[in-house]
């Protein structure tokens, strides 16, 4: 629920639904990496190059991905998340949460823990047993959720951009079945 009083629910995306996903994802990005990240990069980064990054996400085949949204009574789309096989060659951690995103007024509720069990559990079914993802170092609020979620800090990597430099830390959860919610 938002502080407006809608309720919500998590389900998996749906083709078709390319365009409201990367409405909503690019607004969280911005809203979140503008002033941690480059302005060149947050200048580059437009909605169309969005739109096609959830195009090739919603076809790729279900055993290789998964993709959630939050979505009100309304069927207004707050907030996304996807996941599929790490990305990065890690020997331990062999799935990956891609992404995760929440419109400002969606998050504190509930909603970024049960789109993470969404991921978790769709990895899980598909034989995934342990879980990554990369946050940006800066990004603090999101690094204390993934703390509380019980993530454990493995190691950082630094990328340029632009003529600037972003600095990630990977969390792992070596048991994924730590993320599902139960009852």
């Amino acid at each position: 629920m938002s502080d407006d009083g809608a309720t919500t629910r998590v389900r998996p995306a749906r083709s078709g639904e390319s365009a409201r996903i990367a409405e909503v994802h690019d607004r969280c990005w911005r809203a979140a990496y503008t002033g941690m990240m480059p302005t060149a990069v947050i200048a580059r980064s437009t909605l169309a190059r969005r739109e096609a990054m959830w195009q090739r996400i919603l076809s790729e085949p279900a055993d290789t991905r998964c993709a959630y949204v939050v979505e009100t009574t309304e069927a207004r789309i707050v907030g996304c998340t996807w996941g599929g096989p790490e990305e990065s060659g890690d020997p331990m951690y062999r799935g990956e949460v891609l992404g995760i995103y929440l419109l400002p007024a969606y998050q504190r509720h509930g909603l970024g823990r049960i789109l993470i069990d969404a991921v978790a559990g769709n990895l899980l079914r598909q034989g995934y047993t342990s879980l990554l993802l990369w946050a940006l170092a800066g990004n603090h609020r999101a690094r204390r959720f993934y703390e509380a979620l019980g993530g454990q800090p493995l190691r950082e990597r630094e990328t340029t951009m632009d003529g600037g430099t972003i600095r990630e830390v990977a969390y792992g959860w070596a048991d994924i079945r730590l993320l599902i919610l139960t009852g």
